[in-house]
């Protein structure tokens, strides 16, 4: 999505990354000006702690917006992009083009800003979940798959939502194998409670970390689960992880497990995964990875039939003070960022994005305000 907008501006003088880690490097000064609006999602629900930014031929500007998915930046006088993204920007992002002038600043705030879905979403039905609800609420499109379908290849889409389900059962080689592909180049996936089978293989309701599961694509050892929690409500959770924070207004919250023998982790290992939510004994209820074998191709990190591409911003100076930030950009400014010493592919991981969590997500059952929160942070974060 492109709009071009034209801001009345008063000028002032500022370094040219005052907005950004690029500060410190950058000696010429240039006249900057605030651009104010508002990100929402296709269904009008604002989008917290979204990346806005400015690329000035490799020197960027950057904010967030705030919990009502407000922004402020300030940025060069002229002609230029403005971005929006989450995660990556690979699969959700928009820009608009803008036009800053001398005069007063202009309020951006009732421009409709929409941030788009440029990835293809598939889900698999599961009895206790319906992931799909919550994506189609923001105003995304979503497509249903079958088992066949993930055995054949998923070539056509960039994200997959496995709910979960009451398999007993293993499936075949080539279902493994297809999800582990998928993760692999780059493609980012979600799975709850029971669906943890589908990352490890098949647990024969197993209530020890010691039986060897069956099938699967992520070794035993990186992650365990039993069907062991009990019904009913789970109290003194928390958000431990500052990114999911930041998107929610809460940082402890309850959780109603309304199946008994959820699927408790037993162990996990915390250099493969990151624990997003945590119990109040602080043992994991939400995770995290980005660490799957992937492959040594930078072509998995192109979008947008190869017009976008997802790179490491790398800020000149010191190096001991930069902070690096996944963004996905055009690929007509790809050599500006790479002349700064930027990289194609994320800042960090070597594949797509799993999450897993215990709990489940049916808006329509008992889920509550904050974990349809929690889902969605996951959702725009693939």
């Amino acid at each position: 999505m492109k709009k071009i907008v034209s801001i009345a501006i008063i000028s002032m003088l500022f370094f040219a990354c005052q907005q950004d880690d690029d500060t410190s490097s950058v000696k010429n000064q240039v006249v900057l000006e605030k651009v104010i609006g508002k990100l929402s999602s296709p269904s009008n629900k604002a989008i917290p702690n979204a990346l806005v930014f400015y690329d000035d031929n490799g020197t960027m500007y950057t904010t967030k917006t705030n919990l009502s998915g407000n922004f402020e930046l300030e940025v060069p006088v002229g002609q230029g992009e403005l971005h929006f993204q989450t995660g990556s920007g690979k699969l959700f992002r928009s820009t608009i083009n803008i036009l800053v002038i001398a005069g007063t600043v202009f309020d951006l705030t009732n421009e409709n800003i929409i941030l788009e879905s440029q990835a293809n979403l598939a889900f698999l039905a599961g009895n206790y979940d319906s992931i799909e609800a919550i994506i189609t609420d923001l105003g995304y499109s979503i497509d249903e798959v079958t088992v066949s379908d993930i055995e054949s290849g998923l070539t056509n889409y960039d994200a997959l939502f496995l709910n979960c389900s009451g398999n007993v059962t293993t499936f075949s080689n080539p279902f493994y194998q297809s999800l582990n592909d998928f993760v692999a180049k780059g493609k980012s996936m979600y799975v709850s409670d029971y669906g943890l089978e589908y990352l490890v293989g098949y647990d024969a309701y197993a209530q020890n970390c010691t039986t060897e599961r069956q099938g699967g694509f992520i070794n035993d050892e990186l992650v365990c689960g039993t069907r062991s929690g009990d019904i009913g409500w789970l109290n003194g959770n928390s958000i431990v992880n500052q990114d999911l924070n930041d998107f929610t207004s809460f940082t402890n919250f309850d959780i109603e497990y309304d199946l008994d023998i959820w699927m408790q982790l037993q162990q996990v290992d915390t250099n493969f995964w990151d624990v997003l939510v945590a119990d109040e004994n602080q043992n994991p209820l939400m995770i995290k990875t980005n660490m799957v074998v992937g492959l040594d191709d930078d072509s998995m990190w192109y979008s947008d039939g190869g017009q976008k591409v997802t790179i490491c911003h790398i800020p000149p100076g010191n190096p001991e003070n930069a902070h690096p930030i996944t963004i996905t950009i055009s690929i007509n400014a790809l050599p500006a960022h790479i002349a700064h010493g930027c990289t194609i592919g994320p800042c960090e991981g070597t594949s797509g994005n799993i999450y897993y969590t215990t709990f489940h997500n049916h808006i329509d059952g008992n889920t509550t305000s904050e974990i349809t929160d929690i889902m969605e942070y996951m959702i725009l974060n693939l």
